[in-house]
């Protein structure tokens, strides 16, 4: 902390003002190769339990099938933003939980991995923001073609119609 050179206090003159006022999020949270933000273990409740999966005689006997639950609300990694996003876009729990099931593989470590992986292409989806479309009008170009394209039709159904012969 700047203090001023006689010792007391704080000196508000020697800090420098930042150029950019916005809080750095990187700093914050880890970020994987795919630049996808990485939920840390601490935040995830991973269960196992008996799989339905690959795994003949031993399915029967194996909790390979992983159950990995994350709570929304009290993660640290992302914005309260952020937060709403990921629960309008992805259905969660009454609980305001993330619960994905795992049981493709084998090994409990595998479907573990999975879940986690699975769990972070979710939520870096859910996160992105949606560009605003602009509307934009049609081509002359496409406009005349439909209705070319309309006129064909309408003569061809009025080459069905009937024919009054007795004329």
């Amino acid at each position: 902390m700047p203090f001023s050179e006689s010792g007391r206090g704080f000196d508000p003159t020697s800090v420098k003002p930042k150029a950019d006022a916005t809080p750095d999020l990187t700093a914050s949270f880890a970020v994987d190769g795919k630049k996808r933000r990485i939920v840390p273990e601490s935040e995830m409740k991973i269960e196992f339990s008996r799989s339905g999966g690959p795994g003949g005689q031993g399915v029967n006997t194996a909790d390979s099938k992983a159950i990995l639950h994350w709570h929304v609300g009290q993660s640290n990694v992302f914005t309260p933003d952020e937060k709403c996003r990921i629960r309008e876009k992805l259905k969660l729990s009454a609980s305001d939980m993330v619960v994905l099931h795992c049981s493709e593989l084998r090994t409990q470590g595998k479907n573990k991995a999975l879940c986690i992986e699975r769990l972070h292409d979710k939520l870096h989806l859910a996160i992105q923001v949606d560009a605003e479309r602009k509307e934009t009008t049609k081509p002359a170009g496409v406009r005349r073609r439909e209705v070319d394209k309309k006129k064909k039709e309408g003569e061809k159904k009025r080459g069905r119609a009937r024919v009054d012969w007795r004329e």
